[in-house]
Protein backbone atom coordinates (compact mmCIF):
# COMPACT_ATOMS: atom_id res chain seq x y z
CA UNK A 1 0.00 0.00 0.00
CA UNK A 2 1.47 3.55 -0.89
CA UNK A 3 1.54 6.16 1.45
CA UNK A 4 -0.39 8.74 1.27
CA UNK A 5 1.56 12.22 2.01
CA UNK A 6 -0.45 15.20 2.32
CA UNK A 7 1.32 18.61 1.53
CA UNK A 8 1.53 21.51 4.19
CA UNK A 9 1.90 24.05 1.69
CA UNK A 10 -0.23 26.82 2.42
CA UNK A 11 -2.59 27.20 -0.68
CA UNK A 12 -3.68 31.18 0.71
CA UNK A 13 0.17 31.89 0.46
CA UNK A 14 0.43 30.50 -3.01
CA UNK A 15 -1.48 32.84 -4.23
CA UNK A 16 -0.81 35.55 -7.03
CA UNK A 17 0.20 38.69 -5.14
CA UNK A 18 -2.37 40.82 -7.05
CA UNK A 19 -4.84 38.37 -5.21
CA UNK A 20 -2.94 39.06 -1.62
CA UNK A 21 -3.08 42.79 -2.39
CA UNK A 22 -6.65 42.34 -2.98
CA UNK A 23 -7.26 40.62 0.16
CA UNK A 24 -5.02 42.76 2.40
CA UNK A 25 -7.10 45.70 0.80
CA UNK A 26 -10.22 44.62 3.00
CA UNK A 27 -8.58 44.58 6.34
CA UNK A 28 -7.66 48.14 8.37
CA UNK A 29 -4.06 49.09 7.62
CA UNK A 30 -2.95 47.86 11.58
CA UNK A 31 -4.21 44.22 10.42
CA UNK A 32 -2.72 44.18 6.58
CA UNK A 33 0.65 44.83 8.00
CA UNK A 34 0.54 42.59 10.69
CA UNK A 35 0.42 39.69 8.16
CA UNK A 36 3.78 39.88 7.27
CA UNK A 37 4.20 37.14 10.31
CA UNK A 38 2.56 34.91 8.71
CA UNK A 39 4.98 33.50 6.49
CA UNK A 40 7.92 34.69 3.82
CA UNK A 41 5.12 34.71 1.21
CA UNK A 42 3.43 37.55 2.55
CA UNK A 43 5.90 39.75 4.00
CA UNK A 44 5.64 43.14 3.02
CA UNK A 45 2.74 42.12 0.70
CA UNK A 46 0.97 45.25 2.72
CA UNK A 47 3.70 47.22 0.81
CA UNK A 48 2.00 47.62 -2.50
CA UNK A 49 -1.27 48.49 -1.17
CA UNK A 50 -2.44 51.46 -3.54
CA UNK A 51 -5.29 52.53 -1.07
CA UNK A 52 -4.01 53.49 2.51
CA UNK A 53 -6.62 54.52 5.01
CA UNK A 54 -5.53 55.91 8.57
CA UNK A 55 -8.44 56.28 11.02
CA UNK A 56 -6.75 57.41 14.52
CA UNK A 57 -9.66 56.95 16.36
CA UNK A 58 -9.64 53.07 15.18
CA UNK A 59 -5.94 52.77 16.68
CA UNK A 60 -5.49 50.14 19.79
CA UNK A 61 -3.09 53.08 21.45
CA UNK A 62 -5.85 55.90 21.22
CA UNK A 63 -4.47 59.34 21.46
CA UNK A 64 -1.00 58.54 21.89
CA UNK A 65 0.24 60.36 19.53
CA UNK A 66 3.83 58.84 19.11
CA UNK A 67 2.56 55.68 18.67
CA UNK A 68 0.07 56.52 15.37
CA UNK A 69 2.36 58.72 14.08
CA UNK A 70 4.89 55.80 14.05
CA UNK A 71 2.53 53.68 12.20
CA UNK A 72 2.02 56.20 9.43
CA UNK A 73 5.75 56.59 9.12
CA UNK A 74 6.49 52.95 8.62
CA UNK A 75 4.26 52.05 6.67
CA UNK A 76 5.43 55.25 3.93
CA UNK A 77 8.94 54.39 4.42
CA UNK A 78 8.90 50.96 3.54
CA UNK A 79 5.84 51.35 0.99
CA UNK A 80 7.12 50.46 -2.78
CA UNK A 81 4.48 51.20 -4.83
CA UNK A 82 1.95 53.56 -6.04
CA UNK A 83 -0.73 55.32 -3.91
CA UNK A 84 -3.42 55.98 -5.50
CA UNK A 85 -6.20 56.82 -2.58
CA UNK A 86 -4.66 58.16 0.83
CA UNK A 87 -7.10 58.94 3.43
CA UNK A 88 -6.75 60.50 7.07
CA UNK A 89 -8.82 61.06 10.06
CA UNK A 90 -7.25 62.42 13.12
CA UNK A 91 -7.85 64.58 16.06
CA UNK A 92 -4.22 64.87 18.41
CA UNK A 93 -1.82 65.00 15.25
CA UNK A 94 0.57 67.51 15.10
CA UNK A 95 1.20 69.52 11.98
CA UNK A 96 4.62 68.77 11.08
CA UNK A 97 3.39 65.17 11.21
CA UNK A 98 0.47 65.58 8.53
CA UNK A 99 3.10 68.01 6.84
CA UNK A 100 5.58 65.32 6.64
CA UNK A 101 2.93 62.84 5.36
CA UNK A 102 1.37 64.46 2.36
CA UNK A 103 5.35 65.81 1.27
CA UNK A 104 6.20 62.11 0.96
CA UNK A 105 2.40 61.40 -0.86
CA UNK A 106 2.98 64.39 -3.38
CA UNK A 107 6.22 62.02 -5.01
CA UNK A 108 3.42 58.82 -5.16
CA UNK A 109 1.53 60.45 -7.77
CA UNK A 110 -1.52 60.26 -5.34
CA UNK A 111 -5.01 60.19 -7.22
CA UNK A 112 -7.33 60.33 -4.05
CA UNK A 113 -6.70 62.30 -1.22
CA UNK A 114 -9.07 62.37 1.92
CA UNK A 115 -7.90 64.55 4.98
CA UNK A 116 -10.54 64.96 8.11
CA UNK A 117 -9.21 66.67 10.98
CA UNK A 118 -11.48 67.04 14.53
CA UNK A 119 -11.51 70.13 16.90
CA UNK A 120 -9.19 71.35 18.40
CA UNK A 121 -6.62 70.90 15.56
CA UNK A 122 -5.83 74.10 13.17
CA UNK A 123 -4.16 72.97 10.17
CA UNK A 124 -3.01 74.60 7.58
CA UNK A 125 -2.99 72.57 4.40
CA UNK A 126 0.98 71.81 3.55
CA UNK A 127 1.66 73.60 0.18
CA UNK A 128 3.16 70.28 -1.37
CA UNK A 129 -0.49 69.31 -1.80
CA UNK A 130 -0.94 71.54 -4.64
CA UNK A 131 2.16 70.25 -6.81
CA UNK A 132 -0.12 66.82 -6.80
CA UNK A 133 -0.73 66.86 -10.13
CA UNK A 134 -2.32 63.73 -10.72
CA UNK A 135 -4.92 64.35 -8.56
CA UNK A 136 -8.38 63.21 -9.06
CA UNK A 137 -10.47 63.68 -5.84
CA UNK A 138 -9.82 66.16 -2.94
CA UNK A 139 -11.97 65.90 0.38
CA UNK A 140 -10.71 68.29 2.73
CA UNK A 141 -12.55 68.87 6.38
CA UNK A 142 -11.87 71.28 8.83
CA UNK A 143 -8.70 72.87 7.75
CA UNK A 144 -6.90 76.09 6.52
CA UNK A 145 -5.77 76.56 2.71
CA UNK A 146 -3.83 79.13 1.13
CA UNK A 147 -2.54 78.30 -2.21
CA UNK A 148 0.74 78.72 -3.02
CA UNK A 149 1.79 81.96 -5.66
CA UNK A 150 2.90 79.18 -8.28
CA UNK A 151 0.18 77.10 -7.96
CA UNK A 152 -0.85 75.93 -11.36
CA UNK A 153 -3.95 74.31 -10.77
CA UNK A 154 -5.26 70.44 -10.76
CA UNK A 155 -5.62 69.98 -14.54
CA UNK A 156 -7.24 66.00 -13.90
CA UNK A 157 -9.31 66.93 -10.71
CA UNK A 158 -13.13 65.88 -11.06
CA UNK A 159 -14.37 65.63 -8.04
CA UNK A 160 -13.55 68.62 -4.98
CA UNK A 161 -15.55 68.40 -1.69
CA UNK A 162 -14.45 70.91 0.97
CA UNK A 163 -16.20 70.89 4.73
CA UNK A 164 -15.57 74.01 6.95
CA UNK A 165 -12.52 74.96 5.78
CA UNK A 166 -11.14 78.67 5.60
CA UNK A 167 -10.42 79.82 2.49
CA UNK A 168 -10.05 83.49 1.35
CA UNK A 169 -12.58 84.36 -1.69
CA UNK A 170 -9.82 85.05 -4.31
CA UNK A 171 -8.39 81.67 -3.34
CA UNK A 172 -11.73 79.83 -3.97
CA UNK A 173 -11.86 81.31 -7.37
CA UNK A 174 -8.46 80.67 -7.89
CA UNK A 175 -8.87 77.03 -6.88
CA UNK A 176 -12.18 76.00 -8.60
CA UNK A 177 -11.16 77.63 -11.92
CA UNK A 178 -7.84 75.36 -12.56
CA UNK A 179 -10.17 72.51 -12.15
CA UNK A 180 -10.66 72.31 -16.22
CA UNK A 181 -12.61 68.10 -15.59
CA UNK A 182 -14.25 69.17 -12.57
CA UNK A 183 -17.47 67.23 -12.62
CA UNK A 184 -18.82 67.14 -8.90
CA UNK A 185 -17.76 70.57 -6.79
CA UNK A 186 -19.28 70.16 -3.30
CA UNK A 187 -19.08 73.29 -0.45
CA UNK A 188 -19.91 72.91 2.60
CA UNK A 189 -20.40 75.43 6.00
CA UNK A 190 -17.30 77.11 4.35
CA UNK A 191 -15.57 79.93 6.33
CA UNK A 192 -14.37 83.71 5.28
CA UNK A 193 -15.75 82.78 1.89
CA UNK A 194 -18.75 84.98 0.91
CA UNK A 195 -18.83 84.68 -3.04
CA UNK A 196 -18.28 82.25 -5.03
CA UNK A 197 -17.18 82.77 -8.84
CA UNK A 198 -17.46 79.75 -11.20
CA UNK A 199 -18.04 81.35 -14.37
CA UNK A 200 -17.23 79.15 -17.30
CA UNK A 201 -16.76 75.99 -14.88
CA UNK A 202 -19.02 72.87 -16.69
CA UNK A 203 -19.20 70.87 -13.46
CA UNK A 204 -22.16 68.17 -13.54
CA UNK A 205 -22.88 68.29 -9.70
CA UNK A 206 -22.67 71.23 -7.61
CA UNK A 207 -23.37 71.12 -3.74
CA UNK A 208 -23.55 74.17 -1.90
CA UNK A 209 -24.14 74.41 2.16
CA UNK A 210 -24.56 76.48 4.95
CA UNK A 211 -22.81 79.45 3.12
CA UNK A 212 -24.51 82.32 5.33
CA UNK A 213 -23.99 84.98 2.69
CA UNK A 214 -23.60 83.74 -0.96
CA UNK A 215 -22.85 85.32 -3.78
CA UNK A 216 -22.79 82.57 -6.78
CA UNK A 217 -21.05 84.07 -10.14
CA UNK A 218 -22.22 82.03 -13.10
CA UNK A 219 -23.29 82.05 -16.77
CA UNK A 220 -25.26 79.93 -19.58
CA UNK A 221 -22.42 77.17 -19.84
CA UNK A 222 -22.60 76.33 -15.45
CA UNK A 223 -23.59 73.17 -15.25
CA UNK A 224 -23.84 70.08 -17.46
CA UNK A 225 -26.34 68.08 -15.48
CA UNK A 226 -27.08 68.39 -12.03
CA UNK A 227 -27.22 71.58 -9.51
CA UNK A 228 -27.39 70.65 -5.51
CA UNK A 229 -27.41 73.78 -3.85
CA UNK A 230 -28.25 74.39 -0.20
CA UNK A 231 -27.53 77.55 0.68
CA UNK A 232 -29.38 78.93 3.84
CA UNK A 233 -29.11 82.20 1.86
CA UNK A 234 -31.84 84.92 2.07
CA UNK A 235 -32.08 85.33 -1.72
CA UNK A 236 -30.92 82.57 -4.20
CA UNK A 237 -28.50 83.71 -6.96
CA UNK A 238 -30.70 84.24 -9.98
CA UNK A 239 -28.15 83.70 -12.18
CA UNK A 240 -28.61 79.69 -12.18
CA UNK A 241 -31.74 80.29 -13.58
CA UNK A 242 -29.32 81.13 -16.93
CA UNK A 243 -27.93 77.51 -16.83
CA UNK A 244 -29.94 76.35 -20.13
CA UNK A 245 -27.77 73.24 -19.90
CA UNK A 246 -29.35 72.27 -16.40
CA UNK A 247 -31.04 68.73 -16.26
CA UNK A 248 -31.17 68.43 -12.80
CA UNK A 249 -31.75 70.72 -9.83
CA UNK A 250 -32.38 70.61 -6.15
CA UNK A 251 -32.39 74.15 -4.16
CA UNK A 252 -32.68 73.88 -0.27
CA UNK A 253 -33.41 76.51 1.99
CA UNK A 254 -33.34 79.80 0.59
CA UNK A 255 -35.40 82.30 -1.00
CA UNK A 256 -36.52 81.81 -5.24
CA UNK A 257 -37.24 84.46 -7.26
CA UNK A 258 -37.55 84.41 -10.87
CA UNK A 259 -36.03 86.97 -12.75
CA UNK A 260 -38.10 89.34 -15.33
CA UNK A 261 -36.03 88.28 -18.15
CA UNK A 262 -36.50 84.38 -17.36
CA UNK A 263 -36.57 82.50 -20.40
CA UNK A 264 -36.56 79.18 -19.30
CA UNK A 265 -34.76 76.24 -18.72
CA UNK A 266 -35.31 73.85 -21.90
CA UNK A 267 -33.36 71.24 -20.72
CA UNK A 268 -34.53 70.74 -17.05
CA UNK A 269 -36.41 67.40 -16.16
CA UNK A 270 -36.45 67.44 -12.46
CA UNK A 271 -36.59 70.18 -9.96
CA UNK A 272 -36.80 69.60 -6.12
CA UNK A 273 -37.30 72.54 -4.08
CA UNK A 274 -37.00 71.98 -0.02
CA UNK A 275 -37.72 74.38 2.47
CA UNK A 276 -37.70 77.18 0.04
CA UNK A 277 -39.77 80.15 0.11
CA UNK A 278 -41.13 81.27 -3.44
CA UNK A 279 -44.52 83.47 -4.54
CA UNK A 280 -46.94 81.81 -6.32
CA UNK A 281 -45.83 83.64 -10.02
CA UNK A 282 -42.87 82.67 -9.62
CA UNK A 283 -43.54 78.60 -9.03
CA UNK A 284 -46.10 79.24 -12.07
CA UNK A 285 -43.23 81.02 -14.27
CA UNK A 286 -40.57 78.02 -13.26
CA UNK A 287 -43.20 75.43 -14.46
CA UNK A 288 -43.90 76.98 -17.42
CA UNK A 289 -41.28 77.58 -18.26
CA UNK A 290 -39.41 74.08 -18.41
CA UNK A 291 -41.03 72.16 -21.35
CA UNK A 292 -38.78 68.87 -20.48
CA UNK A 293 -40.20 68.95 -16.91
CA UNK A 294 -41.12 65.52 -16.36
CA UNK A 295 -40.05 65.63 -11.54
CA UNK A 296 -41.26 67.86 -9.39
CA UNK A 297 -40.87 67.68 -5.91
CA UNK A 298 -41.64 70.50 -3.42
CA UNK A 299 -41.59 70.83 0.41
CA UNK A 300 -42.30 74.74 0.89
CA UNK A 301 -41.17 77.01 3.77
CA UNK A 302 -44.27 78.14 5.93
CA UNK A 303 -45.70 81.00 4.09
CA UNK A 304 -45.54 79.55 1.32
CA UNK A 305 -49.31 79.03 1.48
CA UNK A 306 -50.53 79.20 -2.80
CA UNK A 307 -48.62 76.24 -4.85
CA UNK A 308 -49.41 77.36 -8.83
CA UNK A 309 -47.61 74.23 -10.87
CA UNK A 310 -48.58 74.82 -14.93
CA UNK A 311 -46.35 71.94 -16.61
CA UNK A 312 -47.67 70.14 -20.05
CA UNK A 313 -44.83 67.26 -19.79
CA UNK A 314 -44.70 67.11 -16.02
CA UNK A 315 -45.03 63.27 -15.38
CA UNK A 316 -44.56 63.21 -11.45
CA UNK A 317 -45.56 65.32 -8.56
CA UNK A 318 -44.49 65.02 -5.13
CA UNK A 319 -46.09 67.50 -2.19
CA UNK A 320 -44.64 66.72 1.73
CA UNK A 321 -45.68 69.90 3.37
CA UNK A 322 -48.69 71.75 3.78
CA UNK A 323 -50.48 74.59 1.76
CA UNK A 324 -53.61 76.53 1.65
CA UNK A 325 -54.11 76.19 -2.43
CA UNK A 326 -52.66 74.30 -5.12
CA UNK A 327 -53.86 75.06 -8.79
CA UNK A 328 -52.38 72.09 -10.91
CA UNK A 329 -52.67 71.74 -14.53
CA UNK A 330 -50.51 68.75 -15.79
CA UNK A 331 -52.36 66.64 -18.37
CA UNK A 332 -49.29 63.90 -18.66
CA UNK A 333 -49.15 63.61 -15.36
CA UNK A 334 -48.98 59.58 -14.20
CA UNK A 335 -47.67 59.57 -10.36
CA UNK A 336 -48.40 62.06 -7.64
CA UNK A 337 -48.08 62.31 -4.03
CA UNK A 338 -49.90 65.10 -1.96
CA UNK A 339 -49.92 66.32 1.36
CA UNK A 340 -53.77 67.32 2.05
CA UNK A 341 -53.92 68.08 5.63
CA UNK A 342 -55.71 71.39 6.26
CA UNK A 343 -53.58 73.25 9.51
CA UNK A 344 -56.31 76.13 9.18
CA UNK A 345 -58.47 75.70 12.11
CA UNK A 346 -60.16 78.89 11.94
CA UNK A 347 -61.10 78.34 8.27
CA UNK A 348 -62.10 75.17 9.75
CA UNK A 349 -64.51 76.61 12.28
CA UNK A 350 -65.86 79.20 9.70
CA UNK A 351 -67.10 75.97 7.46
CA UNK A 352 -68.69 74.75 10.02
CA UNK A 353 -70.93 77.56 10.57
CA UNK A 354 -71.95 77.68 6.68
CA UNK A 355 -72.51 74.11 6.40
CA UNK A 356 -74.87 74.07 9.59
CA UNK A 357 -76.81 76.45 7.58
CA UNK A 358 -76.94 75.11 3.84
CA UNK A 359 -76.13 71.47 4.88
CA UNK A 360 -77.75 70.57 1.55
CA UNK A 361 -75.73 72.07 -0.21
CA UNK A 362 -72.03 70.90 1.01
CA UNK A 363 -70.77 70.55 -2.40
CA UNK A 364 -71.12 73.84 -3.32
CA UNK A 365 -70.36 75.15 -0.42
CA UNK A 366 -66.81 73.94 -0.19
CA UNK A 367 -66.41 74.09 -4.16
CA UNK A 368 -66.93 78.20 -3.94
CA UNK A 369 -65.41 79.27 -0.74
CA UNK A 370 -63.28 76.73 0.40
CA UNK A 371 -61.72 74.64 -2.19
CA UNK A 372 -57.88 73.42 -0.87
CA UNK A 373 -56.95 72.68 -4.88
CA UNK A 374 -58.01 73.99 -8.04
CA UNK A 375 -57.65 71.24 -11.18
CA UNK A 376 -59.05 72.39 -14.24
CA UNK A 377 -57.89 68.95 -16.25
CA UNK A 378 -59.22 66.12 -16.35
CA UNK A 379 -55.88 63.41 -14.89
CA UNK A 380 -56.00 61.07 -18.10
CA UNK A 381 -52.81 59.39 -17.26
CA UNK A 382 -52.36 59.50 -13.84
CA UNK A 383 -51.73 55.58 -12.58
CA UNK A 384 -50.43 55.81 -9.09
CA UNK A 385 -51.64 58.50 -6.29
CA UNK A 386 -50.48 58.80 -2.86
CA UNK A 387 -53.02 61.02 -0.33
CA UNK A 388 -51.65 62.10 3.34
CA UNK A 389 -55.76 63.15 4.49
CA UNK A 390 -56.98 64.08 7.62
CA UNK A 391 -59.86 62.30 7.60
CA UNK A 392 -63.25 63.97 9.70
CA UNK A 393 -61.65 67.46 8.59
CA UNK A 394 -64.21 67.97 5.44
CA UNK A 395 -61.56 70.43 3.97
CA UNK A 396 -58.65 67.97 3.58
CA UNK A 397 -61.04 64.99 2.67
CA UNK A 398 -62.83 67.11 0.02
CA UNK A 399 -59.30 68.36 -1.66
CA UNK A 400 -58.95 63.95 -1.75
CA UNK A 401 -62.12 63.75 -3.74
CA UNK A 402 -61.56 66.66 -6.06
CA UNK A 403 -58.41 64.77 -7.10
CA UNK A 404 -60.11 61.65 -7.05
CA UNK A 405 -63.16 62.91 -9.23
CA UNK A 406 -60.62 64.11 -12.09
CA UNK A 407 -58.46 60.41 -12.38
CA UNK A 408 -60.44 58.21 -14.27
CA UNK A 409 -57.06 56.30 -14.89
CA UNK A 410 -55.66 55.35 -11.42
CA UNK A 411 -55.11 52.04 -11.15
CA UNK A 412 -53.19 51.53 -7.54
CA UNK A 413 -54.49 54.26 -5.00
CA UNK A 414 -52.70 54.77 -1.76
CA UNK A 415 -53.89 57.28 1.57
CA UNK A 416 -52.88 57.45 4.91
CA UNK A 417 -54.83 59.31 7.33
CA UNK A 418 -53.25 61.40 9.69
CA UNK A 419 -54.95 62.56 12.90
CA UNK A 420 -57.98 61.45 12.60
CA UNK A 421 -60.67 63.50 14.37
CA UNK A 422 -64.44 63.16 14.88
CA UNK A 423 -65.62 66.65 13.73
CA UNK A 424 -69.08 67.23 14.23
CA UNK A 425 -69.01 69.10 10.50
CA UNK A 426 -71.09 66.34 7.91
CA UNK A 427 -69.50 63.14 6.39
CA UNK A 428 -68.71 63.97 3.07
CA UNK A 429 -68.23 60.63 1.65
CA UNK A 430 -72.03 59.74 3.29
CA UNK A 431 -73.39 63.24 1.44
CA UNK A 432 -71.46 61.64 -1.60
CA UNK A 433 -73.61 58.61 -1.05
CA UNK A 434 -76.71 60.37 -0.54
CA UNK A 435 -77.02 62.83 -3.36
CA UNK A 436 -76.90 60.06 -5.84
CA UNK A 437 -74.15 61.03 -8.10
CA UNK A 438 -72.50 58.62 -10.11
CA UNK A 439 -68.59 58.06 -9.81
CA UNK A 440 -66.82 55.23 -11.03
CA UNK A 441 -63.16 54.23 -11.15
CA UNK A 442 -63.21 52.04 -13.79
CA UNK A 443 -58.95 51.47 -13.68
CA UNK A 444 -58.75 50.86 -9.67
CA UNK A 445 -57.14 48.06 -9.24
CA UNK A 446 -55.28 48.47 -5.18
CA UNK A 447 -56.08 50.32 -2.52
CA UNK A 448 -53.90 50.95 0.53
CA UNK A 449 -55.01 52.28 3.54
CA UNK A 450 -52.39 53.62 6.08
CA UNK A 451 -53.01 54.56 9.42
CA UNK A 452 -56.35 53.46 9.77
CA UNK A 453 -58.19 54.25 13.40
CA UNK A 454 -61.84 53.05 12.70
CA UNK A 455 -63.32 56.30 12.61
CA UNK A 456 -66.27 56.67 11.06
CA UNK A 457 -65.16 58.94 8.21
CA UNK A 458 -62.40 56.32 7.05
CA UNK A 459 -65.28 53.38 6.96
CA UNK A 460 -67.47 55.74 4.97
CA UNK A 461 -64.53 56.45 2.19
CA UNK A 462 -63.69 53.06 1.88
CA UNK A 463 -67.76 52.10 1.21
CA UNK A 464 -67.35 55.09 -1.11
CA UNK A 465 -64.38 53.04 -3.39
CA UNK A 466 -65.96 49.69 -2.70
CA UNK A 467 -68.99 50.81 -4.26
CA UNK A 468 -67.26 52.92 -7.30
CA UNK A 469 -64.46 50.48 -8.56
CA UNK A 470 -65.78 47.99 -10.70
CA UNK A 471 -62.31 46.10 -11.43
CA UNK A 472 -61.23 46.93 -7.79
CA UNK A 473 -58.88 43.63 -6.77
CA UNK A 474 -57.92 44.24 -2.79
CA UNK A 475 -58.05 47.26 -0.78
CA UNK A 476 -55.36 46.53 2.07
CA UNK A 477 -55.81 48.04 5.29
CA UNK A 478 -52.95 48.76 8.39
CA UNK A 479 -54.07 49.78 11.32
CA UNK A 480 -52.10 52.63 13.22
CA UNK A 481 -50.06 51.64 16.28
CA UNK A 482 -51.41 48.95 17.86
CA UNK A 483 -55.24 49.01 17.43
CA UNK A 484 -56.62 45.77 16.86
CA UNK A 485 -59.77 45.08 14.06
CA UNK A 486 -62.94 45.06 16.35
CA UNK A 487 -65.63 42.76 15.51
CA UNK A 488 -68.00 45.72 14.92
CA UNK A 489 -65.95 47.33 12.75
CA UNK A 490 -64.97 43.86 10.49
CA UNK A 491 -68.99 43.51 10.37
CA UNK A 492 -69.56 47.05 8.68
CA UNK A 493 -66.55 46.83 6.11
CA UNK A 494 -67.99 43.34 5.42
CA UNK A 495 -71.68 44.39 4.74
CA UNK A 496 -70.09 47.25 2.23
CA UNK A 497 -71.88 46.71 -1.16
CA UNK A 498 -68.99 45.47 -3.57
CA UNK A 499 -69.27 46.65 -7.09
CA UNK A 500 -66.21 44.94 -7.75
CA UNK A 501 -66.87 40.91 -7.16
CA UNK A 502 -63.92 39.89 -6.92
CA UNK A 503 -62.75 42.73 -4.27
CA UNK A 504 -61.17 41.33 -1.37
CA UNK A 505 -60.38 43.29 2.29
CA UNK A 506 -57.07 42.08 3.82
CA UNK A 507 -56.38 43.78 7.15
CA UNK A 508 -52.58 43.52 8.02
Amino acid sequence: MKKITISSSDIISSLSSELKVKILEHLPIRDAVRTSVLSTKWRYVWASLPKLVFDEHKFMHDRINFRFSESVDRVLLLHTGRILQFKLVVEFQRSENIDRWIFVLSRKKIQDFRLILFEPMDYNVHSSLFFCHELRHVRLYNCNIALPRNFNGFSKLTTLRLCEVTISNGDLKSLVSSCTQLQRLELMYMKNSTCLDIEGKEAQHLTIHGFSLCLILANSHLIDKDIDLITGVVNLPTNLLACQSLVHLKVCDGELTVPENFRGLDKLESLRLSNVRFSPNALKTLTLSCPQLKELALSPSPGCNDLNIQSENLQSLKIVSGFEHLHLVAPLLNDASIYLLSENRWEHAKIQQEIQVKNDQLLEVLANSHAKVTLPLTFNYLLNLYFEVEFGNVISEYAAFCFLEKTNAVQKLEIKACSAREYSSPNIWEHLKSSRLEFSFDCLLILRFLGFSGAETELSFLEFILNSAPVLEKIVITSVGEIIMQTDILKKLLKFKRLSKQAEIIYV
